[in-house]
């Protein structure tokens, strides 16, 4: 069955990983890298739809590739959390946390020190603006060592293959129903075509 321009177009997925040289700071960057690589290895890992990769050197960066790459159907966002967070999913080595906007914790996030205007406060603006799509999902990993240029440290570098499964899967969980095909991604309930959450669905 092939599917509409209406249909690709409301599957079109921006993974966004913001970074900088320090260290586990550029969890972000390398993940979505990654990631990249995965979906051309691999028959793009049952993925549907077209999944743009993006580094950006900081959150308010997300402003102007939303509205380079718009309309959307879902933003992915990955960068490196701070140390000390609870919740996430946890194993051996740093923990991974998956929240839904505007379910973010923001103490938990290292953007606002170490890149400038901070992701929430990016995510409020593009909010404002009209820039959202209808999901936008965060996804981070707990960094330990932030100080230095270089490399990760080893304990994030043996977590990146869980992080990179965890970004195929929020891109795998991208659908459109017959309902929302017809009328361009707008419902009854969401006239505007937007969705929020108010708790993480995981």
């Amino acid at each position: 069955m092939f599917r509409s321009l209406d249909d690709n177009r409301l599957r079109r997925v921006l993974v966004a990983g913001v970074g900088s040289s320090h260290g586990d700071d550029r969890l972000g960057w390398d993940a979505v890298q990654c990631l990249q690589r995965a979906l051309h290895r691999s028959a793009r890992h049952g993925v549907a739809g077209e999944v743009i990769v993006e580094q950006l050197p900081a959150p308010a960066e997300l402003l102007d590739a939303l509205e380079r790459h718009g309309p959307l159907r879902r933003v992915i966002v990955c960068d490196a959390i701070g140390p000390g967070a609870v919740g996430g999913e946890r194993g051996t080595g740093p923990w991974i946390g998956r929240w839904r906007w505007p379910a973010v914790p923001v103490e938990r996030t290292r953007s606002a020190s170490t890149h400038g205007i901070g992701l929430v406060d990016t995510l409020r603006t593009a909010e404002v603006l009209g820039r959202l799509p209808a999901e936008v999902v965060i996804v981070g990993m707990e960094g330990r060592r932030f100080g230095q240029l270089g490399e990760l440290s080893p304990e994030c570098r043996s977590r990146m293959p869980t992080l990179v499964q965890v970004l195929l899967e929020e891109c795998r969980l991208v659908t459109v129903s017959p309902h929302e095909a017809a009328d361009g991604g707008r419902s009854a309930e969401n006239p505007n075509g937007r969705r929020t959450c108010t708790k993480p669905p995981w």
